[in-house]
Protein backbone atom coordinates (compact mmCIF):
# COMPACT_ATOMS: atom_id res chain seq x y z
CA UNK A 1 0.00 0.00 0.00
CA UNK A 2 1.45 3.25 -1.21
CA UNK A 3 2.27 6.24 1.61
CA UNK A 4 -0.28 8.64 1.08
CA UNK A 5 -0.09 12.82 1.74
CA UNK A 6 -2.36 13.09 4.45
CA UNK A 7 -3.81 16.40 2.81
CA UNK A 8 -4.42 14.64 -0.40
CA UNK A 9 -8.47 14.14 -1.59
CA UNK A 10 -9.94 11.25 -2.27
CA UNK A 11 -8.97 11.33 -6.19
CA UNK A 12 -5.24 11.21 -5.26
CA UNK A 13 -5.75 7.41 -3.74
CA UNK A 14 -5.35 4.63 -5.38
CA UNK A 15 -6.12 1.86 -3.32
CA UNK A 16 -9.08 1.33 -0.57
CA UNK A 17 -6.38 0.46 2.05
CA UNK A 18 -4.53 3.96 1.25
CA UNK A 19 -7.27 5.79 3.48
CA UNK A 20 -5.96 3.22 6.30
CA UNK A 21 -2.62 5.46 6.44
CA UNK A 22 -4.75 8.47 7.89
CA UNK A 23 -5.49 8.99 11.08
CA UNK A 24 -8.83 9.34 12.23
CA UNK A 25 -9.50 13.46 11.72
CA UNK A 26 -7.64 12.98 8.38
CA UNK A 27 -10.08 10.44 7.33
CA UNK A 28 -12.67 12.95 8.32
CA UNK A 29 -11.24 15.37 6.28
CA UNK A 30 -10.97 13.48 3.19
CA UNK A 31 -14.54 12.49 3.41
CA UNK A 32 -15.67 15.99 4.20
CA UNK A 33 -14.02 16.87 0.60
CA UNK A 34 -16.04 14.35 -1.08
CA UNK A 35 -18.85 15.41 -3.30
CA UNK A 36 -22.08 13.70 -2.13
CA UNK A 37 -23.19 10.90 -4.22
CA UNK A 38 -20.62 11.28 -6.54
CA UNK A 39 -18.84 7.44 -7.26
CA UNK A 40 -14.79 7.30 -7.10
CA UNK A 41 -13.08 4.59 -7.96
CA UNK A 42 -10.25 2.47 -6.07
CA UNK A 43 -8.41 -0.49 -5.87
CA UNK A 44 -8.60 -3.28 -2.92
CA UNK A 45 -4.58 -3.95 -2.76
CA UNK A 46 -5.59 -7.30 -1.93
CA UNK A 47 -6.19 -8.45 -5.65
CA UNK A 48 -6.24 -5.02 -7.35
CA UNK A 49 -9.76 -5.43 -8.16
CA UNK A 50 -11.25 -1.83 -8.80
CA UNK A 51 -14.11 -0.84 -6.25
CA UNK A 52 -16.60 2.48 -6.40
CA UNK A 53 -17.26 3.88 -3.39
CA UNK A 54 -19.21 7.50 -2.56
CA UNK A 55 -20.46 9.44 0.30
CA UNK A 56 -24.16 8.72 0.77
CA UNK A 57 -27.14 10.42 2.33
CA UNK A 58 -25.91 9.43 5.97
CA UNK A 59 -22.57 11.41 5.43
CA UNK A 60 -21.14 7.96 5.36
CA UNK A 61 -18.83 6.75 3.05
CA UNK A 62 -19.76 3.45 1.69
CA UNK A 63 -18.45 0.88 -1.31
CA UNK A 64 -21.18 0.93 -3.89
CA UNK A 65 -20.17 -2.53 -5.40
CA UNK A 66 -20.53 -5.77 -3.89
CA UNK A 67 -17.74 -7.21 -2.23
CA UNK A 68 -15.87 -9.75 -4.64
CA UNK A 69 -13.04 -11.11 -2.53
CA UNK A 70 -12.36 -14.70 -3.64
CA UNK A 71 -12.39 -17.74 -1.41
CA UNK A 72 -8.95 -18.89 -0.07
CA UNK A 73 -7.98 -15.37 0.18
CA UNK A 74 -5.44 -15.21 3.40
CA UNK A 75 -6.16 -11.82 5.34
CA UNK A 76 -3.45 -9.51 7.13
CA UNK A 77 -3.27 -6.42 9.57
CA UNK A 78 -2.15 -4.15 7.47
CA UNK A 79 -3.99 -4.97 4.31
CA UNK A 80 -7.59 -6.42 6.22
CA UNK A 81 -9.46 -4.82 9.11
CA UNK A 82 -8.23 -8.21 11.23
CA UNK A 83 -6.75 -7.90 14.16
CA UNK A 84 -3.28 -6.14 14.73
CA UNK A 85 0.04 -7.91 14.34
CA UNK A 86 -0.37 -9.68 11.99
CA UNK A 87 1.71 -8.26 8.57
CA UNK A 88 1.80 -9.49 5.28
CA UNK A 89 5.44 -9.45 5.77
CA UNK A 90 5.31 -11.76 8.77
CA UNK A 91 3.78 -14.77 7.18
CA UNK A 92 1.04 -15.89 9.16
CA UNK A 93 -2.07 -14.55 7.92
CA UNK A 94 -5.10 -13.94 10.93
CA UNK A 95 -7.65 -15.70 9.21
CA UNK A 96 -7.79 -17.61 5.82
CA UNK A 97 -11.22 -17.84 3.90
CA UNK A 98 -12.49 -20.76 3.01
CA UNK A 99 -12.30 -22.23 -0.58
CA UNK A 100 -14.99 -20.63 -2.86
CA UNK A 101 -17.82 -23.90 -3.39
CA UNK A 102 -21.43 -23.70 -4.46
CA UNK A 103 -21.98 -26.17 -1.42
CA UNK A 104 -22.32 -25.92 1.96
CA UNK A 105 -23.96 -23.32 3.54
CA UNK A 106 -25.83 -25.54 5.67
CA UNK A 107 -23.87 -25.36 9.47
CA UNK A 108 -23.96 -21.45 11.43
CA UNK A 109 -20.95 -21.97 12.81
CA UNK A 110 -18.65 -23.20 9.49
CA UNK A 111 -17.29 -20.50 6.96
CA UNK A 112 -18.93 -20.45 3.44
CA UNK A 113 -17.78 -18.43 0.58
CA UNK A 114 -19.19 -18.81 -2.88
CA UNK A 115 -17.97 -16.68 -6.00
CA UNK A 116 -20.11 -16.53 -8.81
CA UNK A 117 -17.83 -15.06 -11.45
CA UNK A 118 -21.22 -13.14 -12.19
CA UNK A 119 -21.39 -8.99 -12.29
CA UNK A 120 -24.97 -9.07 -13.11
CA UNK A 121 -27.52 -11.26 -11.39
CA UNK A 122 -29.79 -12.84 -13.68
CA UNK A 123 -32.18 -14.78 -11.97
CA UNK A 124 -31.64 -18.60 -10.61
CA UNK A 125 -27.40 -17.80 -11.26
CA UNK A 126 -26.64 -15.26 -8.36
CA UNK A 127 -23.91 -12.75 -8.53
CA UNK A 128 -20.74 -11.81 -7.41
CA UNK A 129 -20.33 -13.19 -3.98
CA UNK A 130 -21.89 -14.73 -1.30
CA UNK A 131 -20.08 -14.92 2.40
CA UNK A 132 -21.50 -16.83 5.63
CA UNK A 133 -21.52 -14.11 8.62
CA UNK A 134 -18.46 -16.32 9.90
CA UNK A 135 -16.58 -15.59 6.63
CA UNK A 136 -17.82 -12.17 6.26
CA UNK A 137 -16.52 -11.26 9.99
CA UNK A 138 -13.28 -13.05 9.33
CA UNK A 139 -14.03 -15.76 12.04
CA UNK A 140 -17.15 -14.41 14.09
CA UNK A 141 -15.25 -13.43 17.22
CA UNK A 142 -14.19 -10.31 19.88
CA UNK A 143 -11.74 -8.20 19.80
CA UNK A 144 -10.71 -10.84 23.02
CA UNK A 145 -10.60 -13.91 20.84
CA UNK A 146 -13.85 -15.26 21.95
CA UNK A 147 -16.98 -15.92 20.26
CA UNK A 148 -19.92 -13.08 19.60
CA UNK A 149 -22.94 -14.57 20.78
CA UNK A 150 -25.00 -11.69 22.72
CA UNK A 151 -27.58 -9.70 20.83
CA UNK A 152 -26.45 -6.39 19.32
CA UNK A 153 -22.81 -7.41 19.79
CA UNK A 154 -20.85 -6.82 17.09
CA UNK A 155 -17.85 -8.75 16.01
CA UNK A 156 -14.83 -7.06 16.25
CA UNK A 157 -13.41 -7.77 12.63
CA UNK A 158 -14.34 -8.62 8.71
CA UNK A 159 -13.03 -9.41 5.64
CA UNK A 160 -13.36 -5.37 4.44
CA UNK A 161 -10.21 -3.79 3.07
CA UNK A 162 -7.80 -2.18 6.42
CA UNK A 163 -9.56 0.90 7.27
CA UNK A 164 -13.29 0.13 6.03
CA UNK A 165 -15.02 -2.22 7.97
CA UNK A 166 -18.83 -4.12 8.03
CA UNK A 167 -22.01 -2.02 8.96
CA UNK A 168 -23.17 -2.26 12.13
CA UNK A 169 -27.13 -3.04 12.84
CA UNK A 170 -29.33 -3.50 15.82
CA UNK A 171 -33.01 -4.27 16.93
CA UNK A 172 -34.78 -4.37 20.32
CA UNK A 173 -38.94 -6.19 20.98
CA UNK A 174 -39.07 -2.20 21.17
CA UNK A 175 -38.05 0.93 19.17
CA UNK A 176 -34.50 1.86 21.06
CA UNK A 177 -33.04 5.26 19.93
CA UNK A 178 -29.63 4.59 21.37
CA UNK A 179 -29.84 1.21 19.54
CA UNK A 180 -30.85 2.71 16.20
CA UNK A 181 -28.54 5.33 16.87
CA UNK A 182 -25.40 2.84 16.45
CA UNK A 183 -27.00 1.05 13.44
CA UNK A 184 -25.52 2.31 10.49
CA UNK A 185 -28.12 0.38 8.10
CA UNK A 186 -30.72 2.43 10.11
CA UNK A 187 -29.21 5.78 10.06
CA UNK A 188 -28.74 4.76 6.26
CA UNK A 189 -32.16 3.49 5.71
CA UNK A 190 -33.70 6.22 6.83
CA UNK A 191 -31.15 8.93 4.94
CA UNK A 192 -32.89 6.65 1.87
CA UNK A 193 -36.40 6.96 2.23
CA UNK A 194 -37.90 4.62 5.42
CA UNK A 195 -39.77 6.27 8.03
CA UNK A 196 -37.65 7.27 11.26
CA UNK A 197 -38.71 5.92 14.56
CA UNK A 198 -39.11 2.06 12.95
CA UNK A 199 -36.52 -0.96 12.27
CA UNK A 200 -38.21 -1.55 9.09
CA UNK A 201 -40.92 -0.25 6.27
CA UNK A 202 -43.47 -2.23 4.22
CA UNK A 203 -44.77 -1.62 1.62
CA UNK A 204 -48.29 0.02 3.38
CA UNK A 205 -46.15 2.61 4.57
CA UNK A 206 -45.09 3.75 1.13
CA UNK A 207 -41.33 3.30 1.56
CA UNK A 208 -39.44 4.43 -1.15
CA UNK A 209 -35.73 3.06 -0.15
CA UNK A 210 -35.11 0.58 -3.49
CA UNK A 211 -36.32 3.30 -5.80
CA UNK A 212 -33.78 5.98 -4.29
CA UNK A 213 -31.05 3.44 -3.23
CA UNK A 214 -31.48 0.88 -5.77
CA UNK A 215 -29.39 -0.35 -8.97
CA UNK A 216 -28.81 3.21 -10.78
CA UNK A 217 -28.29 5.49 -8.41
CA UNK A 218 -25.13 6.09 -6.18
CA UNK A 219 -25.98 3.26 -3.20
CA UNK A 220 -26.53 0.98 -6.11
CA UNK A 221 -27.96 -1.78 -3.56
CA UNK A 222 -28.36 -4.59 -5.86
CA UNK A 223 -31.40 -7.73 -5.63
CA UNK A 224 -28.96 -10.06 -5.70
CA UNK A 225 -30.34 -12.72 -2.91
CA UNK A 226 -28.38 -14.46 -1.01
CA UNK A 227 -27.13 -18.51 -0.64
CA UNK A 228 -27.81 -21.54 1.21
CA UNK A 229 -27.39 -25.37 1.15
CA UNK A 230 -29.98 -24.97 -2.00
CA UNK A 231 -28.53 -22.55 -4.16
CA UNK A 232 -29.05 -18.91 -4.85
CA UNK A 233 -32.26 -17.58 -3.63
CA UNK A 234 -34.07 -14.59 -4.18
CA UNK A 235 -32.43 -12.91 -6.99
CA UNK A 236 -34.23 -9.70 -8.74
CA UNK A 237 -36.25 -9.39 -5.47
CA UNK A 238 -34.20 -9.51 -2.71
CA UNK A 239 -31.14 -7.79 -1.50
CA UNK A 240 -29.30 -9.13 1.59
CA UNK A 241 -25.84 -7.75 3.14
CA UNK A 242 -24.17 -8.67 6.00
CA UNK A 243 -23.68 -6.36 9.38
CA UNK A 244 -21.04 -7.56 12.27
CA UNK A 245 -23.57 -7.76 14.35
CA UNK A 246 -24.79 -10.37 15.86
CA UNK A 247 -28.62 -11.98 17.52
CA UNK A 248 -27.24 -15.24 19.03
CA UNK A 249 -24.30 -17.34 18.55
CA UNK A 250 -26.49 -19.41 15.33
CA UNK A 251 -27.69 -15.99 13.62
CA UNK A 252 -26.68 -12.27 12.83
CA UNK A 253 -28.55 -9.27 11.43
CA UNK A 254 -28.67 -7.74 8.30
CA UNK A 255 -29.78 -5.30 5.56
CA UNK A 256 -32.56 -6.77 3.93
CA UNK A 257 -35.06 -4.90 0.89
CA UNK A 258 -37.42 -6.90 -1.48
CA UNK A 259 -40.07 -6.01 -3.80
CA UNK A 260 -43.52 -6.85 -3.11
CA UNK A 261 -46.23 -8.50 -5.68
CA UNK A 262 -47.32 -4.07 -5.69
CA UNK A 263 -43.47 -2.95 -7.05
CA UNK A 264 -43.49 -1.46 -3.86
CA UNK A 265 -40.25 -2.26 -1.84
CA UNK A 266 -40.03 -3.01 1.88
CA UNK A 267 -36.61 -1.94 3.62
CA UNK A 268 -35.23 -3.73 7.10
CA UNK A 269 -32.45 -2.48 9.05
CA UNK A 270 -32.22 -5.02 10.89
CA UNK A 271 -32.77 -8.10 9.72
CA UNK A 272 -32.66 -11.27 11.57
CA UNK A 273 -30.86 -14.31 9.22
CA UNK A 274 -28.69 -17.72 10.27
CA UNK A 275 -25.34 -17.27 10.09
CA UNK A 276 -25.31 -20.38 7.83
CA UNK A 277 -26.60 -17.92 4.97
CA UNK A 278 -24.71 -16.84 2.33
CA UNK A 279 -25.28 -12.82 1.84
CA UNK A 280 -23.28 -9.99 -0.19
CA UNK A 281 -20.72 -7.77 1.84
CA UNK A 282 -20.89 -4.17 1.77
CA UNK A 283 -18.20 -2.21 3.20
CA UNK A 284 -18.26 1.00 5.18
CA UNK A 285 -15.19 3.76 5.89
CA UNK A 286 -14.20 3.56 9.35
CA UNK A 287 -13.73 7.03 10.49
CA UNK A 288 -14.27 5.93 14.56
CA UNK A 289 -10.92 7.04 16.59
CA UNK A 290 -8.51 3.18 17.03
CA UNK A 291 -9.50 1.25 20.49
CA UNK A 292 -6.79 -0.50 22.58
CA UNK A 293 -7.37 -3.81 20.22
CA UNK A 294 -6.46 -1.60 17.26
CA UNK A 295 -2.85 -1.92 18.94
CA UNK A 296 -0.49 -5.08 18.61
CA UNK A 297 2.61 -3.27 20.78
CA UNK A 298 3.23 -0.52 23.38
CA UNK A 299 5.07 1.06 20.54
CA UNK A 300 2.05 1.68 18.58
CA UNK A 301 1.05 4.19 20.22
CA UNK A 302 3.99 6.28 19.56
CA UNK A 303 2.64 6.49 15.53
CA UNK A 304 -0.83 8.04 16.95
CA UNK A 305 -1.51 11.93 17.34
CA UNK A 306 -2.89 13.61 20.43
CA UNK A 307 -6.94 12.79 19.08
CA UNK A 308 -6.38 9.01 18.11
CA UNK A 309 -4.92 8.42 21.07
CA UNK A 310 -7.37 9.75 23.46
CA UNK A 311 -9.63 7.89 21.48
CA UNK A 312 -7.50 4.62 22.23
CA UNK A 313 -7.53 6.14 26.32
CA UNK A 314 -11.15 6.51 25.71
CA UNK A 315 -11.85 2.75 24.85
CA UNK A 316 -10.07 1.27 27.64
CA UNK A 317 -12.47 0.26 30.53
CA UNK A 318 -10.90 1.61 34.58
CA UNK A 319 -8.94 -0.40 35.83
CA UNK A 320 -8.79 -3.60 33.15
CA UNK A 321 -5.36 -5.21 31.86
CA UNK A 322 -5.25 -5.04 28.29
CA UNK A 323 -2.02 -7.16 26.86
CA UNK A 324 0.19 -5.53 24.11
CA UNK A 325 3.88 -6.45 23.41
CA UNK A 326 6.99 -4.68 23.34
CA UNK A 327 7.92 -4.68 20.25
CA UNK A 328 11.79 -5.09 21.20
CA UNK A 329 12.15 -8.34 22.68
CA UNK A 330 8.01 -9.78 21.87
CA UNK A 331 7.41 -10.03 25.42
CA UNK A 332 3.81 -9.64 27.01
CA UNK A 333 3.00 -6.59 29.41
CA UNK A 334 -0.19 -5.93 31.04
CA UNK A 335 -1.47 -2.17 31.02
CA UNK A 336 -4.17 -0.21 32.39
CA UNK A 337 -6.30 2.72 32.98
CA UNK A 338 -5.81 3.46 36.68
CA UNK A 339 -7.76 5.93 39.03
CA UNK A 340 -5.19 8.27 38.14
CA UNK A 341 -6.44 8.73 34.92
CA UNK A 342 -3.46 8.02 33.28
CA UNK A 343 -2.49 4.53 31.33
CA UNK A 344 0.24 2.47 33.17
CA UNK A 345 1.89 -0.99 32.83
CA UNK A 346 0.89 -2.95 35.49
CA UNK A 347 3.74 -5.66 34.98
CA UNK A 348 7.57 -4.89 35.73
CA UNK A 349 10.03 -3.83 32.71
CA UNK A 350 11.72 -7.04 31.99
CA UNK A 351 14.16 -5.55 29.26
CA UNK A 352 17.38 -7.79 29.00
CA UNK A 353 20.65 -6.57 29.57
CA UNK A 354 22.56 -6.41 26.45
CA UNK A 355 19.31 -5.63 24.26
CA UNK A 356 19.87 -2.93 21.57
CA UNK A 357 17.74 0.04 21.79
CA UNK A 358 17.18 2.22 18.64
CA UNK A 359 15.16 5.70 18.23
CA UNK A 360 12.14 3.60 16.69
CA UNK A 361 11.73 1.61 19.46
CA UNK A 362 12.81 3.34 22.51
CA UNK A 363 12.14 6.38 24.59
CA UNK A 364 15.08 8.07 23.18
CA UNK A 365 15.74 10.80 19.86
CA UNK A 366 17.76 9.96 16.46
CA UNK A 367 21.45 10.09 17.08
CA UNK A 368 21.49 9.61 21.03
CA UNK A 369 24.06 7.29 21.51
CA UNK A 370 24.55 5.23 25.23
CA UNK A 371 28.06 6.64 26.69
CA UNK A 372 30.21 3.99 27.32
CA UNK A 373 31.91 5.83 30.21
CA UNK A 374 28.90 5.07 32.43
CA UNK A 375 29.54 1.24 31.88
CA UNK A 376 27.32 1.03 28.63
CA UNK A 377 28.37 -1.11 25.88
CA UNK A 378 28.67 0.13 22.64
CA UNK A 379 26.00 0.20 19.55
CA UNK A 380 23.05 1.61 21.71
CA UNK A 381 23.28 -1.52 24.07
CA UNK A 382 21.90 -2.39 27.88
CA UNK A 383 24.81 -3.60 29.82
CA UNK A 384 24.87 -7.53 29.98
CA UNK A 385 22.89 -8.45 32.99
CA UNK A 386 24.58 -9.58 36.24
CA UNK A 387 25.00 -13.22 36.48
CA UNK A 388 24.39 -14.64 40.34
CA UNK A 389 26.35 -16.48 42.04
CA UNK A 390 24.80 -18.02 45.17
CA UNK A 391 21.18 -16.97 46.94
CA UNK A 392 20.66 -13.68 46.14
CA UNK A 393 24.64 -12.71 45.73
CA UNK A 394 25.83 -11.22 42.18
CA UNK A 395 29.17 -12.77 40.82
CA UNK A 396 30.83 -8.79 40.25
CA UNK A 397 31.48 -8.26 44.05
CA UNK A 398 31.56 -4.05 42.45
CA UNK A 399 27.46 -4.70 41.08
CA UNK A 400 25.32 -2.06 42.02
CA UNK A 401 28.26 0.55 43.52
CA UNK A 402 28.65 3.00 41.82
CA UNK A 403 26.12 6.19 40.73
CA UNK A 404 26.92 7.23 37.79
CA UNK A 405 27.55 3.53 36.50
CA UNK A 406 24.76 1.21 34.57
CA UNK A 407 23.84 -2.05 36.20
CA UNK A 408 21.11 -4.55 35.12
CA UNK A 409 20.40 -7.64 36.99
CA UNK A 410 17.76 -9.62 35.36
CA UNK A 411 16.70 -12.43 37.55
CA UNK A 412 14.68 -15.41 35.45
CA UNK A 413 11.89 -15.52 38.26
CA UNK A 414 8.44 -13.86 38.83
CA UNK A 415 8.94 -15.11 42.75
CA UNK A 416 9.62 -12.73 45.17
CA UNK A 417 10.76 -13.60 48.46
CA UNK A 418 13.43 -12.51 50.99
CA UNK A 419 15.71 -14.72 49.19
CA UNK A 420 14.71 -14.96 45.79
CA UNK A 421 14.79 -11.60 43.68
CA UNK A 422 11.97 -11.34 40.47
CA UNK A 423 11.86 -10.02 37.55
CA UNK A 424 14.39 -6.94 36.53
CA UNK A 425 16.47 -4.26 38.65
CA UNK A 426 17.94 -1.21 36.87
CA UNK A 427 20.45 1.26 38.38
CA UNK A 428 19.19 4.56 37.65
CA UNK A 429 21.41 5.78 34.98
CA UNK A 430 20.42 2.37 33.31
CA UNK A 431 16.53 3.37 34.03
CA UNK A 432 17.74 6.39 32.48
CA UNK A 433 20.10 5.57 29.79
CA UNK A 434 22.48 8.02 31.27
CA UNK A 435 20.51 10.96 29.82
CA UNK A 436 20.68 13.06 32.55
CA UNK A 437 22.30 16.68 32.47
CA UNK A 438 23.70 19.53 35.08
CA UNK A 439 20.44 21.61 33.95
CA UNK A 440 17.78 18.74 34.32
CA UNK A 441 14.97 17.89 37.24
CA UNK A 442 13.87 14.96 35.32
CA UNK A 443 16.01 12.74 33.06
CA UNK A 444 14.81 12.96 29.36
CA UNK A 445 15.26 10.16 28.04
CA UNK A 446 14.29 6.41 29.55
CA UNK A 447 14.64 2.27 28.65
CA UNK A 448 10.90 2.38 28.67
CA UNK A 449 9.27 1.54 24.91
CA UNK A 450 8.71 4.23 22.45
CA UNK A 451 5.85 6.49 23.34
CA UNK A 452 6.10 5.58 27.06
CA UNK A 453 8.19 7.04 29.88
CA UNK A 454 9.41 7.04 33.30
CA UNK A 455 6.95 8.57 36.12
CA UNK A 456 7.49 12.11 37.46
CA UNK A 457 8.19 12.66 41.58
CA UNK A 458 8.18 15.54 43.29
CA UNK A 459 9.19 17.24 46.95
CA UNK A 460 9.51 19.70 48.90
CA UNK A 461 10.29 20.56 52.49
CA UNK A 462 6.90 22.19 53.16
CA UNK A 463 4.21 20.36 51.18
CA UNK A 464 3.10 22.60 47.98
CA UNK A 465 0.03 21.75 45.90
CA UNK A 466 1.40 23.15 42.73
CA UNK A 467 4.52 20.76 42.95
CA UNK A 468 2.61 17.66 44.23
CA UNK A 469 0.42 18.23 41.04
CA UNK A 470 3.09 17.33 38.99
CA UNK A 471 4.47 14.24 40.21
CA UNK A 472 2.86 11.11 38.58
CA UNK A 473 3.40 8.84 41.64
CA UNK A 474 1.69 11.43 44.26
CA UNK A 475 -1.25 11.42 41.81
CA UNK A 476 -1.25 7.78 41.64
CA UNK A 477 -0.81 7.12 45.40
CA UNK A 478 -3.99 9.93 46.14
CA UNK A 479 -6.08 8.25 43.53
CA UNK A 480 -5.46 4.74 45.42
CA UNK A 481 -5.31 5.53 49.19
CA UNK A 482 -2.86 7.75 50.42
CA UNK A 483 -4.06 11.00 52.16
CA UNK A 484 -3.71 14.26 50.17
CA UNK A 485 -1.43 16.68 51.55
CA UNK A 486 1.72 14.86 51.70
CA UNK A 487 4.18 13.37 49.96
CA UNK A 488 4.20 9.78 51.92
CA UNK A 489 2.33 8.38 54.69
CA UNK A 490 2.20 5.74 57.37
CA UNK A 491 -0.19 3.24 57.86
CA UNK A 492 -1.80 3.90 54.31
CA UNK A 493 -3.93 1.62 52.84
CA UNK A 494 -2.41 1.94 49.17
CA UNK A 495 -1.06 -1.10 49.35
CA UNK A 496 -4.57 -2.88 49.99
CA UNK A 497 -5.84 -0.88 47.13
CA UNK A 498 -2.52 -1.41 44.51
CA UNK A 499 -0.62 -4.15 45.86
CA UNK A 500 -0.45 -8.09 44.33
CA UNK A 501 -3.54 -9.22 42.97
CA UNK A 502 -5.21 -5.95 41.83
CA UNK A 503 -4.61 -4.40 38.50
CA UNK A 504 -2.10 -1.99 39.65
CA UNK A 505 -0.50 -4.95 41.03
CA UNK A 506 2.75 -3.32 42.68
CA UNK A 507 4.76 -6.31 43.99
CA UNK A 508 7.26 -6.04 47.00
CA UNK A 509 10.23 -6.90 44.89
CA UNK A 510 13.06 -5.64 46.68
CA UNK A 511 16.07 -3.90 45.71
CA UNK A 512 19.69 -4.69 45.18
CA UNK A 513 22.11 -2.53 46.97
CA UNK A 514 26.29 -3.28 46.21
CA UNK A 515 25.95 -6.73 44.77
CA UNK A 516 23.79 -7.35 47.86
CA UNK A 517 19.63 -8.44 47.49
CA UNK A 518 16.97 -6.89 50.22
CA UNK A 519 13.66 -6.72 51.14
CA UNK A 520 12.03 -9.12 48.51
CA UNK A 521 8.75 -9.96 49.84
CA UNK A 522 8.35 -6.61 52.28
CA UNK A 523 9.52 -3.69 50.02
CA UNK A 524 8.82 -1.96 46.73
CA UNK A 525 10.89 0.49 44.64
CA UNK A 526 10.15 1.93 41.69
CA UNK A 527 12.36 4.65 39.54
CA UNK A 528 10.81 7.63 38.61
CA UNK A 529 12.72 10.34 35.93
CA UNK A 530 13.59 12.93 38.86
CA UNK A 531 17.31 13.66 40.52
CA UNK A 532 16.87 14.20 43.96
CA UNK A 533 20.82 15.44 44.43
CA UNK A 534 22.82 16.82 42.00
CA UNK A 535 25.03 13.86 41.58
CA UNK A 536 24.07 10.68 43.61
CA UNK A 537 20.62 10.13 44.41
CA UNK A 538 17.28 10.08 42.54
CA UNK A 539 13.63 9.53 43.81
CA UNK A 540 11.77 6.38 43.78
CA UNK A 541 8.36 5.32 44.69
CA UNK A 542 9.00 3.71 47.34
CA UNK A 543 5.56 0.82 49.52
CA UNK A 544 5.56 -1.74 51.89
CA UNK A 545 2.69 -3.11 52.95
CA UNK A 546 1.66 -0.43 55.60
CA UNK A 547 3.55 2.46 53.88
CA UNK A 548 3.88 4.46 50.87
CA UNK A 549 6.47 7.06 49.69
CA UNK A 550 6.07 8.65 46.84
CA UNK A 551 9.27 10.69 46.92
CA UNK A 552 11.70 8.52 49.08
CA UNK A 553 15.40 9.49 47.65
CA UNK A 554 17.71 6.35 47.10
CA UNK A 555 20.92 6.16 45.50
CA UNK A 556 20.75 6.14 41.70
CA UNK A 557 23.45 3.14 41.39
CA UNK A 558 20.78 0.92 43.57
CA UNK A 559 18.76 -1.99 41.13
CA UNK A 560 15.13 -0.90 41.28
CA UNK A 561 12.14 -1.90 39.22
CA UNK A 562 10.50 -0.03 36.08
CA UNK A 563 7.07 0.95 35.46
CA UNK A 564 6.75 2.95 32.84
CA UNK A 565 3.38 6.14 32.30
CA UNK A 566 2.31 6.48 28.29
CA UNK A 567 3.38 9.47 27.63
CA UNK A 568 1.04 12.61 26.90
Amino acid sequence: VANVDSSASITNFTYMQDIANLSSTERQTVVDGMIESKTYTLKDSRDNQDYTIAKLKDGKVWMTKNLNLAGGTALYSDTSDVAPGYPSTGGTAYYTLPASSADGFSDNYTAYVYNTNNTNCPSGTGCYSYYSWIAATAGGKGANGNAVATENTNAAYSICPAGWRLPTSGVSDTFDATIAANSDFYNLAIAYGMASGQYKEEPDDDPNFYTEAGAGTAPNFLLSGGYNNTGPIWQFNHGAYWSSTTVSGSSALNLVFRLSTTGNSIIISGGHFLNSQGDAVRCVLDTDGPTIYDLASMQDFASLDAADKQSVVNSMAMETNYTLKDSRDDQDYTIAKLKDGKVWMTKNLNLAGGTTLTSANTDMPDGYTLPTANGFQSGNRLPASETISSGTTLTNSSAFSDNATAYVFNSGSIACSSSSPCYSYYSWTTATLGSITSSDTDAPYSICPKGWRLPTSRYSDSFDTAIASTSDFYNLAVSYGMSTGAFSQLSSNFYNQAGPDTIPNFSSIGRYYPNTFNNGGNNAYYWSSAISSANSGAFSFYLTSGDVNSAASNNRRNGEAVRCLLSN
